[in-house]
């Protein structure tokens, strides 16, 4: 796959560059896509983490998902269109590699999220996987008992995205990724208040995103570093306070539904986002644009 990579979706074009920027050009007003340019995609929810604030209740008892449709349900995706793989455990899926490879030879972007407790693990599978180009980006989600392993992979593999959660982590969290890593890349997710997440808040998850809500802007520009947001944070952070409108329309990529959406193979239903109350069946005879734009007649 080579970059920068171009594809018209809608009535506007979409480029993506190496490092990851995405930048969207029209001669219209306003963009319409006619393809979603991300999915979020969930292939299992089999995990051995048991994360308290899991909001996908995702355990040993999981179910892998049913991969064989991929093909059928990818069928007209221009090259450029990126997925982010997740669970559960998605490293763990029988399949997983066999999958990322066919992605690949669609023009689609994997990028994969997994738990730094993991990272040992496969190890061997994500180098043979880098080596070979098969992978742009890999988001690892940070425990702050074993900081090290999230280090090491910031540190050794060029496209990692350390993930943190609002409530979970902690500013200070944050300030020890950008000291020990050196060309760190974050993402700051909000907090979950469904699934384990729910009965997980508390007080003291209260306390830690207020922590946040009035020390993110510390942080900006902070070492040259990069800080990403997904809308949930967005929300829950109020970012637009910081930012003129012309300032605000650069740097937001739009509302969820609007150019992204939610898949989940286990279950075999998709919605606006993994978070959304309401969620649609996947049919037989369905694709992902076709997925895609039943989202955007419903928002």
């Amino acid at each position: 796959m080579q970059f920068p990579i171009t594809y018209k979706n809608g009535n506007y074009l979409v480029v993506i560059q190496e490092d990851g920027t995405k930048i969207r050009t029209s001669v219209d007003s306003c963009f319409i896509p006619r393809y979603p340019e991300s999915i979020d995609l969930k292939i299992t929810n089999w995990c051995d983490m048991n994360c308290p604030m899991c909001h996908e209740k995702s355990g040993k008892d999981g179910k892998h998902a049913n991969l064989e449709e991929i093909a059928s349900l990818t069928r007209n995706l221009p090259e450029g269109i990126e997925f982010a793989i997740g669970g559960g455990d998605p490293l763990s899926h029988p399949d997983i590699v066999e999958f990322i490879c066919f992605l690949d030879s669609r023009g689609i972007i994997p990028n994969v999220t997994i738990n730094s407790n993991h990272l040992s693990r496969y190890k061997n599978v994500i180098d043979n996987l880098i080596k070979h180009d098969k992978i742009k980006g890999i988001g690892v989600s940070y425990d702050i008992a074993i900081p090290l392993e999230a280090y090491w992979a910031a540190n050794t593999y060029q496209n990692v995205v350390i993930h943190l959660i609002l409530g979970i982590h902690t500013t200070k969290d944050l300030k020890e990724i950008f000291d020990n890593v050196s060309h760190a890349k974050v993402l700051i997710l909000g907090y979950k208040k469904i699934g384990r997440g729910k009965d997980f808040y508390s007080p003291e998850v209260a306390k830690n995103i207020l922590g946040w809500y009035y020390r993110i802007h510390e942080f900006f520009g902070y070492k040259s570093k990069v800080i990403a947001f997904d809308n949930l944070s967005i929300e829950q952070l109020n970012l637009k306070r910081f930012f003129n409108e012309k300032n605000w329309n650069g740097f937001y990529q739009g509302n969820d539904g609007q150019f992204t959406f939610y898949v989940d193979l286990v279950k075999r239903e998709y919605a606006i986002s993994s978070t959304s109350g309401v969620s649609y069946s996947i049919e037989q005879d369905n694709t992902f644009e076709s997925m895609f734009q039943n989202i955007r007649r419903k928002i």
